[in-house]
């Protein structure tokens, strides 16, 4: 007959304890995924919920997540996340959209180059990637409006009569000295 002592012991074994001064790693995993997630609520200046959402939304949105690995997968896409710095849930989503068509586009570049593909499966990898690529380019071009960091075109077209033997000026002009508006050339 076993003790009460002799049951214990196997459950003591199995808890894994850290040496003295050691975290056990699930914890110190558990716990940089929670820091992670606070600061991407900091960053994205979303709140608690919406940014684990978006987190896990990026995670799974991943080319190649190892579910096996789920803290890992998290902490992956908050790293990723927190490099956008993004401003806002809109900012924070496309950041999310990009790291994604960013992520797929490089899968299927590494198939391309994958020597055991059939050239149509190349071919197939590279239209892929392709397509993502440009999409992630149009996502950039969204990304830098946003930032206010695209350059700014504005066209302002005026009705102008110009009379025989009148001259007409298309573009900026600057009078000289400031334009004044008296005795110039």
């Amino acid at each position: 007959m076993k003790g009460s002592g002799e049951k214990n012991e196997p459950t003591k074994a199995v808890q894994k304890v850290p040496p003295a001064g050691c975290k056990p790693v699930e914890t110190s995993r558990q716990a940089l995924r929670a820091k992670l997630c606070g600061e991407i609520e900091n960053v994205t200046g979303t709140g608690n919920e919406v940014a684990r959402v978006l987190v896990a939304q990026l995670a799974s949105g991943l080319a190649l997540p190892d579910w096996e690995d789920k803290d890992g997968c998290l902490i992956r896409a908050c790293s990723i996340l927190a490099e956008y710095a993004p401003r806002g849930i809109v900012e924070t989503q496309l950041a999310v959209q990009m790291a994604a068509v960013h992520d797929a586009s490089m899968k299927f570049m590494g198939r391309a180059v994958d020597k055991s593909q059939t050239p149509e499966a190349i071919d197939a990898s590279i239209a892929r990637a392709t397509r993502l690529l440009r999409l992630h380019l149009e996502q950039i071009l969204v990304w830098q409006r946003l930032k206010g960091k695209a350059g700014q075109q504005r066209v302002r077209v005026e009705h102008v009569h110009v009379h025989q033997g009148g001259q007409a000026i298309v573009g900026a002009v600057n009078a000289p000295g400031g334009g004044g508006g008296g005795g110039g050339e």
